[in-house]
């Protein structure tokens, strides 16, 4: 599979999933990646920010997980994200799936763990990057995403600054070891760590606490940008829009950029890196071309009158 495939997770609500997920999607796009964005929250928040008054009448992903017959591909279900993401593609979320528990047994189903793999890696070469908004809990949904994930892909888990915080993440990284322990998972999708999404310079010991619990319980796994909580976040989420298009200067939006970039690797990093380069080597043959050429003047000797 093509597509580089990253899940946000969390088995609670209120931690920023969805902001993650849209406003590093709004960060690819903006460097012309192909993103497809796939909403498995019965909430369907990233698909009303994505799509805005597009007519929906594609099928949904709820249709395509229950096609047990073949009927329908991922591409019937693609839907073009409004402007100005053209390079964005959604694979829209409804309240249906809040009834996946129900209706996509593993008893009935065995291949419910698939299903959505099935049907998203014929598609996969026209992305570079496929991006996971899920239910805030541990479902079938979930483990179908991680199942995507798995091979070329990861998962990051974004966290609030509450006193459990740590211990939901944990929790979250044992139940991604259980699915692989139980065959649901091939082979385990990379952790590719947390990260504060509703960051607030800690003042209060307690606050400061979780993050240093964070620093400790996963060494290395916590992500050096903290996305700062602020009111941009909410006019944003008003406005039915990410921050990096309301607030493109904000620390919000630089913060989004930079946890972009390291999510994706060195993918990005490297083409910006010789960006700078090219630029470099450009600008300074601008400079000798258009600098006046430099000409030695004589040196003056200064003469002294002889007194007769």
């Amino acid at each position: 599979m093509g597509a580089y495939v990253i899940s946000v997770l969390n088995h609670k609500g209120g931690v920023g999933k969805t902001t993650v997920v849209l406003n590093i999607a709004a960060a690819l796009a903006s460097r012309g990646k192909r993103v497809l964005v796939i909403d498995l929250d019965k909430q369907a928040n990233a698909t009303d920010r994505l799509l805005g008054s597009f007519k929906r009448n594609r099928p949904h992903l709820y249709d395509l997980l229950l096609d047990e017959e073949g009927a329908l591909d991922a591409g019937d279900g693609l839907y073009p994200a409004r402007a100005p993401f053209s390079t964005i593609r959604v694979l829209a979320g409804d309240a249906r799936l809040g009834a996946a528990e129900r209706d996509l047994s593993p008893a009935d189903r065995p291949d419910v763990w698939s299903a959505l793999k099935d049907k998203v890696s014929p598609l996969a070469d026209e992305f570079d990057f496929i991006l996971i908004d899920n239910p805030p809990s541990l479902n079938v949904l979930t483990a179908a995403g991680l199942v995507l994930a798995a091979g070329n892909g990861g998962f990051l888990i974004p966290l609030d600054l509450g006193s459990d915080s740590t211990k939901g993440a944990k929790a979250v990284v044992e139940a991604v070891g259980k699915l692989h322990k139980a065959r649901v998972l091939e082979e385990c999708p990379d952790f590719l760590g947390l990260v504060f999404a509703l960051y607030q310079k800690a003042k209060a010991k307690g606050t400061k606490q979780v993050e240093v619990n964070a620093r400790i319980a996963f060494s290395g796994k916590l992500a050096p940008i903290h996305v700062p909580h602020s009111s941009y976040v909410t006019e944003a989420a008003a406005a039915g829009k990410t921050v990096i298009e309301t607030h493109p200067k904000s620390p919000v939006a630089a913060a989004y950029i930079a946890l972009a970039e390291i999510l994706t690797g060195e993918k990005l990093a490297v083409e910006k890196q010789a960006k700078r380069a090219a630029l470099k080597v450009s600008s300074t043959a601008r400079r000798k071309l258009k600098a006046p050429l430099k000409v030695k003047r004589p040196l003056k000797t200064r003469t002294r009158e002889v007194r007769a």
